[in-house]
């Protein structure tokens, strides 16, 4: 059994649930999955077309396991903001080079008291020098990733939450950025470099994202707060609509 099958079993036991395999000569293999009744699941057991327990561990028991890891495993959740200046092609987004040598946005762990905006803000004003006064939120922009992690050996499902904000600009600069002690470099870049260089494919989705919306928001199909282009009116104005006349 190789090391990724034992991590899987590993994390199985901690759900209260057993894998277990048979072989007949003949036949392929069957992967056993049963589990305690407090985990909500049946005893089930299915047939994989595999010749291996690794295979069968990997084709049937992942998608269990991570419906058990919802139900039971640690949870933490982060809030950020996606930051950029100008518009179209000019527009440019912020990203923070961590000292643990990624590139990645400004966010951070959402405290008791918090709301996801009052976090993104702070964690904001934390890790850039940036204030709530130099930027516009962007109105129905929430992007959300989910992704696992080990902390201390233990898995930790962790959500993260985007908001959208634009830099004010003075004399055409975005806001002065003021680096915290966990990182080492930022810069403004262009969509198409910035969603090269940060360094996390869940970084790069968020981005798509937030350049999408703000592409839509542009063109008409989704307005932001800071939008203040007027939609022409479709009819020629003053244009009124003739009565016969009877009798």
């Amino acid at each position: 059994m190789n090391a990724t099958v034992r991590n899987i079993a590993r994390e199985a036991r901690t759900c209260g649930l057993m894998l277990s395999s048979t072989k007949k000569r003949g036949t392929p293999f069957e992967f056993g999955f049963s589990a305690v009744a407090t985990a909500g699941f049946t005893a089930t057991t299915f047939t994989c077309p595999a010749r291996g327990f690794d295979s069968i561990v990997t084709c049937w028991a992942i998608p269990f396991l991570l419906r058990c890891r919802n139900t039971f495993m640690p949870r933490e959740k982060s809030s950020g903001v996606i930051i950029f200046s100008g518009a179209g092609a000019k527009r440019k987004f912020l990203l923070l080079h961590y000292a643990a040598g990624h590139w990645s946005l400004p966010k951070g762990h959402v405290e008791p008291d918090e709301d996801e905006k009052e976090t993104a803000l702070r964690e904001l004003n934390e890790e850039t020098g940036i204030t709530e006064s130099e930027i516009v939120f962007v109105e129905g922009f929430r992007q959300e990733i989910q992704y696992y992690f080990t902390k201390s050996g233990e898995l930790v499902q962790k959500q993260v939450v985007f908001a959208l904000a634009r830099a004010k600009t003075r004399g055409g600069k975005p806001p002065k950025v003021r680096l915290s002690f966990e990182h080492t470099d930022f810069a403004w870049l262009p969509y198409a470099e910035a969603v090269e260089k940060v360094t996390f494919m869940s970084d790069k989705s968020v981005l798509a994202a937030a350049q999408d919306f703000l592409e839509k928001g542009k063109n008409g199909t989704q307005k932001t707060l800071f939008d203040k282009t007027k939609q022409k009116p479709s009819g020629k104005k003053g244009a009124t609509t003739k009565k016969s006349k009877t009798g």
